[in-house]
């Protein structure tokens, strides 16, 4: 016997005996709420259960993209976290998360760690409901049973995922993975950049940075004895900025000696752009590495006399 798709919040709701009928119900449809089930009983009882189940209107429900990462290279693995409201994003997670590397899950258990981020967020917070978007189908097969979890991973995931339903109403809609979607994508963005400390590369404005987004605050000390003295004879081009003597080779090395600070290899470096607003005095160093997409951004902050 096949497997019944029960669907909560659809184009049209109802139960459903294959997996297509009940993608052409969900797929692309906002808030999509389904589940699917061993047996039709099971199937019908989730779907009663919703008209007495703490809910909030399909306008107003809070929706968290969640999507993770791994490299094998560096072996490390994050997730990205969107938490989204009325088609606004209300806030965004990126970190790095530890995995059990015997369970051979990689990516897929650093999507486990999103979501239970994620639901443990909103059970702090005394959220009633919400809806997990996510591209790996095994996120909502775990937690619904229909897919045994023979894992540490999974079976840690299964009993979290158990307490915290006591505590809020939690469903799943699936997104096809790079289909597009605006938060998915922003999601896996957020899963990459907490592996390759990666940010956005959006237009440098100095206006915009606040004390928090400041990686270095670097006294004009410490930067004499990153960079060395300046043989002021020897260098055809110098800016002398409230004590700050620089110029392209100084602010390159500056770069490098951060690079390598951070534990990389130089020899992994592809280019260096870098960009310096004299009246903030912030360094702005955006590093491209070889074979990674997306750039490494560091804001230094010089404090001069």
């Amino acid at each position: 016997m096949g497997k019944f798709y029960a669907v909560r919040t659809g184009r049209k709701t109802g139960i459903f005996e294959t997996w297509h009928a009940c993608e052409l119900q969900v797929k692309g449809y906002p808030g999509s709420q389904y589940k699917s089930f061993q047996n039709r009983l099971e199937a019908e009882e989730y779907l009663d259960n919703s008209t007495i189940e703490k809910t909030e209107s399909p306008g107003t429900a809070l929706h968290i993209y969640v999507d993770g990462s791994y490299s094998k290279a560096q072996n490390r693995a994050g997730f990205g976290c969107v938490f989204v409201k009325n088609d606004t994003i209300l806030k965004e997670v990126s970190l790095e998360t530890p995995i059990i590397s015997n369970d051979n899950l990689w990516n897929v258990s650093a999507e486990i760690a999103g979501v239970l981020y994620a639901v443990e967020w909103c059970v702090k917070k005394e959220v009633p409901s919400v809806t997990i978007f996510y591209d790996y189908e095994g996120l909502s097969s775990w937690y619904d049973g229909s897919w045994k979890a023979n894992k540490q991973t999974t079976k840690n995931y299964v009993k979290k995922m158990n307490e915290l339903k006591k505590h809020i109403n939690i469903s799943f809609s699936k997104v096809k993975a790079h289909s597009g979607d605006f938060f998915n994508e922003k999601a896996d963005f957020l899963a990459k950049k907490a592996i390759n400390n990666v940010k956005e590369s959006i237009k440098f404005n100095s206006n915009l940075i606040t004390n928090e987004n400041i990686d270095i605050y670097l006294n004009l000390e410490l930067f004499n004895k990153i960079v060395g003295v300046l043989n002021t004879e020897e260098e055809k081009t110098i800016i002398i900025c409230k004590g700050f003597h620089l110029n392209d080779r100084i602010i390159n090395k500056l770069a490098k000696y951060f690079w390598k600070k951070d534990k990389k290899m130089l020899k992994d470096l592809a280019n260096i752009k870098i960009t310096f607003d004299v009246k903030s005095m912030i360094l702005n160093i955006e590093y491209s590495q070889k074979k990674i997409d997306g750039k490494i951004i560091k804001l230094i902050q010089l404090e001069g006399k």
